[in-house]
């Protein structure tokens, strides 16, 4: 989507410190937060989330550098049960985090 076009308004100072405590504690922008809110989106803030996308791009590194092995005849044989497993878990942790915030 294409934002070129700009829009400015006036508030008063309650309103405009609404929206700035409201934003701040989502940890968007206000330009985001005005979009989310006049579009009628839910806004999730997944803030313990940081570890679970650390965990993520782990697995995708490892993943990756099979991935180069395999394709340079380096190995034959991968087993990838137990990252398997990993991610399943992280999506349940991610899962949970997002009915916890949405509900």
């Amino acid at each position: 989507m294409n934002k070129s076009i700009k829009i400015t308004f006036r508030v008063d100072e309650d309103t405009f410190n609404n929206i700035e405590q409201e934003r701040s504690k989502l940890n968007v922008n206000r330009s985001k937060y005005l979009n989310t809110i006049i579009n009628k989106k839910k806004i999730v803030v997944l803030g313990e989330a940081d570890n679970i996308v650390y965990e993520l791009r782990k697995i995708g590194n490892n993943i990756n550098q099979l991935t180069k092995l395999a394709n340079s005849n380096a190995i034959k044989v991968v087993n990838l049960e137990e990252t398997k497993e990993c991610i399943q878990k992280i999506w349940q942790s991610l899962n949970l985090l997002i009915s916890k915030k949405v509900t």
